[in-house]
């Protein structure tokens, strides 16, 4: 949701319950270098459109416990012990 501080009021809200339940303690965020707006949920990697509205980037191979980076075009995320990089389309 977006929460308007002067008025108090929230002005703007997105469902996204159809895209997969956040790991916890809860889903990363991150600004990419094109200054986009990234999150996962489930075994989804989403990119944040303008209007809070999600696109599917891809599925995530393995579920995601840790981590979610997004660094010179992979995504760098941990499953268990393992430590996992998939290369995201632009």
């Amino acid at each position: 949701f977006v929460f308007d501080p002067q008025t108090k009021n929230i002005i703007q809200h997105a469902d996204w319950k159809n895209c997969g339940a956040p790991f916890s303690p809860g889903s990363p965020l991150w600004r990419g270098v094109d200054g986009k707006i990234y999150a996962t949920l489930g075994k989804n990697l989403l990119q944040i459109q303008d209007d809070f509205s999600v696109q599917k980037i891809g599925d995530l191979p393995a579920p995601i416990t840790a981590g979610g980076v997004l660094l010179n075009g992979r995504f760098y995320f941990a499953s268990g012990a393992q430590l996992w990089s998939i290369v995201v389309e632009k």
